[in-house]
């Protein structure tokens, strides 16, 4: 592999210009979409890491919390797990092939991982929404004659019952 291409934290700290102690936060927060080879003190980072790091500064100066951090993350990168450096690997005694079924079975993880993030993300939003309609139809329903706005509330509660009901028998 070119080591012109790996940094070291404390290069990219001065080509990006942010504290050393802020990049090894954000990779150790975000290790799964920072693309490094090694372990420890020995830790390398590819070129890709770059723009990453960038992105997650300017997220937080943006004032995002960790977690939209991470979901902006999912929606422009692809999480990552490396474990190419068979050295390590065969020191664990990992095989070339097990290492490569490992990388499979990680990659295939992550992609869940990501389609499950993707889900909660809509689920939520649709709660919003549903959430936005039910003050809506509080509103109007506050705006509506007492004796109409009475009418539409039994209906409601007489349709929730029956689907209650009808939960129930199955």
């Amino acid at each position: 592999m070119d080591n012109t291409a790996l940094y070291t934290l404390s290069r990219l700290s001065t080509e990006l210009n942010i504290p050393e102690s802020t990049l090894r936060r954000y990779t150790k927060q975000f290790s799964e979409f920072i693309p490094s080879i090694g372990q420890g003190r020995k830790r390398r980072f590819r070129a890709e890491a770059k723009p990453i790091l960038l992105k997650i500064s300017q997220y937080y100066r943006e004032g995002l919390e960790t977690d939209q951090v991470t979901a902006r993350l999912e929606q422009t990168y692809q999480r990552t797990v490396d474990v190419t450096d068979l050295a390590v690997a065969r020191q664990g005694g990992i095989s070339e092939d097990s290492a490569a079924e490992l990388a499979a079975a990680l990659e295939q993880h992550a992609q869940t991982l990501n389609i499950y993030n993707a889900m909660a993300r809509e689920t939520l939003e649709i709660l919003r929404q549903q959430s936005d309609l039910h003050e809506v139809l509080i509103n109007t329903l506050s705006k509506l004659p007492a004796e109409v706005a009475g009418e539409i509330r039994r209906h409601t509660l007489l349709a929730r019952m029956k689907s209650i009901l009808r939960l129930d028998r199955k």
